[in-house]
């Protein structure tokens, strides 16, 4: 729930930005596809729910659960051949290899991983089992954005504003479908045992939730403007190009030893750089076909 608990925020700068640069085309373009616009908020809250809770038990349950969660590049493009008729070139191919290789090889380098007691087979099962089908919500999610700007959105509406309200409308419905289950399932109470033997104190704990669920709705607001600018699976090839780039920030901020970071010998910050330059590459090149056939057509005319 901590990952769409900060609605409120994207909501404050939704209505700072509408009050600042709001037109009535928008208004009145919005209203006319309410329905649309209604599940398609509907539907990504309701995935932003099952990816956040399965990721949850995947993590806590399964050993293997960062390997599971890199073939998200698998069924996004699976997801986005389907529903958003994406196209493949050779470059997008080479891209979609290099991030998967730079997250691959961070994990690989990576120690500390959950190690399961004797007794925890059946727990490690259902883990894995949540971390295969949260993985299929996000990517799902992902590309179900892309559709919603390519079908739903009016085209008259700000790109700016239709990002934020799309991440804020389907953060708020995740977070009452988790309250709901928080207060079905009971675990409320472990939340309120959380609170009472936190050892830096109930502030601190408090503080510590509320800055992770703003740095939750950032990354985000930063996957969803990248599906609206270009695609669903350049906004997962970002996000997993970037993984060593958040590595190295953790080292500088924590001043690990190099003992501790060993995936900067295994080359996976090089794999990063090189899948996201190539991604970008790939958009380049169809900007510049687009522009030479729009010239050719003008020429004609």
């Amino acid at each position: 729930m901590v990952q769409n608990a900060a609605f409120p925020f994207t909501a404050f700068l939704l209505l700072l930005w509408r009050s600042s640069f709001s037109t009535h085309s928008e208004t009145s373009s919005s209203s006319s596809s309410f329905g649309k616009l209604f599940l398609l908020y509907i539907s990504l809250g309701v995935l932003f729910a099952a990816y956040s809770q399965l990721y949850a038990i995947g993590r806590t349950h399964c050993v293997f659960f960062l390997w599971i969660f890199t073939s998200q590049l698998i069924f996004t493009s699976i997801f986005t051949t389907i529903i958003n008729k994406q196209k493949f070139n050779r470059w997008i191919i080479l891209s979609m290899v290099l991030s998967g290789a730079a997250t691959g090889l961070g994990i690989t380098s990576s120690g500390g991983a959950y190690i399961p007691c004797e007794n925890e087979g059946s727990k490690m099962s259902n883990g894995a089992w949540c971390a295969f089908f949260g993985t299929v919500a996000f990517s799902l999610s992902l590309c179900i954005m892309q559709l919603g700007f390519q079908k739903v959105i009016p085209t008259t509406q700000s790109r700016v504003s239709a990002v934020i309200l799309m991440q804020t409308n389907a953060s708020m419905i995740a977070t009452l479908i988790c309250l709901v289950g928080l207060f079905v399932s009971g675990e409320f109470k472990d939340i309120k045992e959380d609170f009472e033997t936190f050892k830096k104190g109930k502030p601190l704990y408090v503080l510590s939730l509320i800055g992770l669920s703003l740095a939750w709705q950032v990354m985000s607001l930063g996957l969803v403007g990248l599906v609206c600018l270009a695609s669903s699976l350049f906004s997962n090839v970002v996000s997993f190009c970037s993984t060593p780039l958040v590595n190295i920030l953790l080292v500088l901020a924590f001043r690990f030893t190099d003992a501790d970071v060993k995936f900067f010998k295994e080359g996976a910050l090089v794999a990063g750089i090189l899948g996201f330059a190539s991604y970008v590459y790939s958009l380049y090149k169809s900007t510049k076909k687009k522009e030479i056939a729009s010239q050719s057509q003008t020429t004609r005319v």
